[in-house]
């Protein structure tokens, strides 16, 4: 699902680019000029719908929402590229080092709850079932490190010798490997308190839900310290309350943050689905100054 809502923001900004410009998008127009220009909306121009209106205001996008954008709209060009010449037809390429450089990414430290805040959570006495329910999902997640897209799709069958067992979904079109994550008490409780006709292990909602309700939920339970991170905007450092910008996948950056140091990468990896040597498992940690300190103390 998150997938697919990322190619559809892609398909709607190439369209508002556009109108905005006036062309009639086709492979044809689309040269390296074309795509600076685009890049050049993205980061300057770029519209979006204000609430439910049709009332359009103006949103630049940060370089890292631009990166995914122009790296999606690359990876639909290969795949046309190949059905093209298969057909006979052949189609200038923009891309590559000889052409357009796709922007890079830029990440700050991760940013993610400690284990004493997540079972500060666990513990707390909330009046509101919708955000029990909440708490009870992201605490899980922080347990098994699941993308929320794995996460909302497990059911009993998962369940295997006291652990969970799943194909991540980032993990199928390559090199498909099965993930088990031994079931923590924690997460053994959770699931006690949820019996889904339906076999879903919790009662997930959608994710632009599931992300607002937990900004309410982090307020409620007053975890609101103040964090550094980059504006996705502005690509600056900013000092903000934790409550305002947890999400979903900082359940995630917990589950291996709180791990980091403690155990083998490969141990972390094997359960939170990372492949060996992948860039992106970099950025679920952070090195404390404990392991700082250990490690100077060895020399």
């Amino acid at each position: 699902q998150g997938r697919k809502n990322r190619i559809n923001s892609t398909i709607n900004h190439w369209q508002r680019f556009e109108a905005a410009r006036g062309l009639k998008i086709t492979f044809e127009v689309i040269t390296v000029e074309l795509l600076r220009d685009f890049e050049y909306y993205l980061r300057n121009e770029s519209t979006k719908p204000k609430g439910r209106s049709k009332v359009f205001v103006l949103s630049p996008v940060g370089k890292n929402t631009a990166h995914t954008i122009i790296a999606l709209t690359r990876t639909f060009w290969n795949f046309a590229r190949k059905e093209l010449k298969r057909q006979g037809n052949e189609i200038l390429y923009p891309f590559g080092s000889e052409g357009y450089q796709v922007p890079g990414e830029t990440y700050g430290e991760p940013v993610y709850i400690t284990a004493d805040e997540r079972n500060i959570l666990f513990r707390a006495t909330i009046e509101s079932e919708r955000l029990q329910r909440v708490r009870d999902i992201f605490v899980f997640q922080c347990l098994i490190g699941a993308r929320v897209g794995d996460l909302c799709k497990l059911t009993k069958a998962n369940i295997q010798n006291n652990a969970i067992t799943y194909i991540p979904r980032k993990t199928k079109e390559g090199k498909p490997v099965a993930v088990t994550v031994p079931l923590h008490p924690m997460a053994k409780e959770i699931l006690n308190r949820y019996n889904l006709p339906d076999g879903r292990l919790l009662p997930f909602i959608t994710d632009q839900r599931y992300n607002d309700y937990l900004k309410d939920l982090f307020r409620e339970v007053k975890i609101n310290r103040i964090v550094t991170r980059l504006n996705p905007t502005t690509g600056e450092p900013e000092q903000v309350p934790i409550s305002d910008i947890v999400s979903s996948h900082m359940a995630r950056r917990a589950f291996v943050g709180n791990l980091y140091g403690k155990v083998d990468n490969g141990i972390i990896s094997s359960m939170s689905g990372h492949v060996a040597g992948s860039k992106a498992f970099t950025r679920y940690y952070d090195v404390s100054k404990e392991l700082q300190q250990d490690a100077i103390s060895k020399l």
